[in-house]
């Protein structure tokens, strides 16, 4: 076994015991805070263009199976999502709101 296998082998033996148990309870207990520090502090417009944001969703919702209702609600938060990130005023904890809307009405 080479140098380089030994490492990564060392390496994901390490992150799997990090990621287990209470060194996983540890893990999320730190990095999750951080995570929503962290979009508390993003907006939109430091992720993507409206331009990019819109073909992303429209590419995912094209060949979704909606009901008229979930489609209306698409067409609704592609709206304040585009005009939220052209005004580079949304912050990202308001969209995955309505994104849970959403995925309640396209989802079994």
């Amino acid at each position: 076994m080479d140098a380089n296998q030994e490492m990564l082998d060392a390496h994901v033996a390490f992150e799997l015991e990090r990621l287990s148990g209470q060194g996983l309870a540890e893990s999320i207990a730190q990095e999750v805070p951080a995570l929503f520090d962290w979009l508390d502090s993003v907006t939109l417009n430091d992720l993507g263009t409206p331009k990019m944001a819109t073909k992303i969703f429209l590419s995912y919702t094209s060949t979704a199976d909606l009901t008229p209702e979930a489609a209306q609600l698409v067409g609704h938060i592609a709206r304040s999502v585009h005009e939220a990130a052209a005004k580079n005023c949304a912050m990202l904890p308001k969209v995955p709101n309505a994104w849970l809307g959403w995925l309640n009405c396209v989802l079994p």
